[in-house]
């Protein structure tokens, strides 16, 4: 009887164990975070220390593997995933293609400088609020916004410019990314604008397709077009960000304390992401200049100048999907 109860006790002890071990790894969640930019860009960097945090502070049990380079796909087909909830989490460039609101993302004329995108991004913000807003609707949880860059112009060593700054026919072909109010803004500013791949835009910058590009900060400006580029014009006033953002299922499937640890986490991190990105504006300035690459940088009254533009001639035009009350108050906002 003793022996019995002593294998019976022993085999209880064991199954007890191994239920506790697999309770322990089924909490164990590996996800995965797609992202757009190569890993040495600060931006990633950025990611890479937030989801450092996360890992630590859940001793694990959220483990966050990280995919550069569009590894996953293209931006607009990761987000498509996230929605599904085939993709955990990415960062995300807004495009209009998925919600119209989203083109509050590159409103141009709504900051100045780095100091602005600061408090635009700041997690009590009505633009945080409206974004956030925008991304529930497309069933996305939005956790807040990285900064890429100010935004400028690079110029083909073939071609000058004489009056960037006012609304004067530019005579150039510009390359402008896909978004409507970039789009109605540099044509608004005299430039007679193109649709051209980022992957062609070197190419065809070098064999007169087109004559500028303006989808691109300091850095990567002067990474990928520094051989053809003879000028740069700061514009300060269009600027690009990424967003963290996290499917549905996977955010409904943690506990408010890891959500916490989520947000804290990101909170950490973005300040000094902001720092980092101000840093690589000065230094790739100071690299163009260095280079021989005329850098354009407007006055005070040519910086107002082109945000009255927008908001007078752009801003109006998206008043059915983003409202002037909204962009009121994200000025108020600014002006503090």
């Amino acid at each position: 009887m003793k022996k019995q109860s002593v294998v019976t006790v022993f085999l209880l002890a064991a199954v007890t164990i191994f239920s506790l071990a697999g309770v322990s790894e089924a909490a164990k969640q590996t996800v995965r975070l797609a992202g757009i930019f190569p890993p040495d860009y600060y931006v990633m960097k950025a990611y890479y220390k937030m989801v450092d945090k996360i890992k630590n502070r859940t001793k694990g049990e959220l483990d966050i593997k990280i995919f550069p380079s569009n590894q996953l796909g293209s931006y607009d087909q990761a987000f498509q995933e996230v929605m599904r909830g085939t993709i955990e989490m990415m960062g995300n460039y807004a495009t209009s293609r998925f919600n119209k609101k989203f083109e509050i993302a590159s409103y141009p004329g709504m900051v100045t400088g780095f100091a602005d995108v600061a408090k635009l991004i700041a997690r009590d913000s009505p633009y945080h609020t409206f974004l956030k807003d925008a991304y529930k609707e497309c069933g996305v949880v939005y956790i807040g916004s990285f900064v890429d860059a100010l935004m400028g112009c690079a110029i083909s060593k073939r071609k000058n410019v004489t009056a960037p700054y006012d609304t004067k026919s530019k005579g150039l072909v510009a390359r402008v990314a896909a978004v409507e109010a970039w789009r109605k803004w540099y044509g608004a500013m005299g430039y007679q604008v193109a649709t051209v791949p980022f992957a062609e835009v070197f190419s065809s910058m070098q064999t007169g397709i087109i004559d500028c590009d303006t989808g691109a900060g300091p850095e990567a400006a002067y990474a990928t077009l520094k051989d053809v580029m003879g000028s740069y014009i700061q514009y300060n006033n269009v600027f690009a960000v990424n967003d963290f953002i996290i499917s549905k299922s996977l955010w409904d499937s943690l506990d408010e304390k890891t959500q916490k640890i989520i947000y804290e986490a990101f909170d950490e991190v973005v300040a000094s992401e902001l720092n980092d990105a101000e840093n690589s504006h000065k230094e790739y300035i100071d690299k163009m200049q260095k280079a021989g690459i005329k850098v354009l940088t407007p006055k005070p009254e040519e910086q107002k100048a082109m945000i009255d533009i927008a908001k007078k001639q752009i801003w109006p035009q998206f008043y059915g999907v983003v409202s002037k009350e909204i962009l009121d108050r994200i000025e108020k906002c600014l002006a503090k």
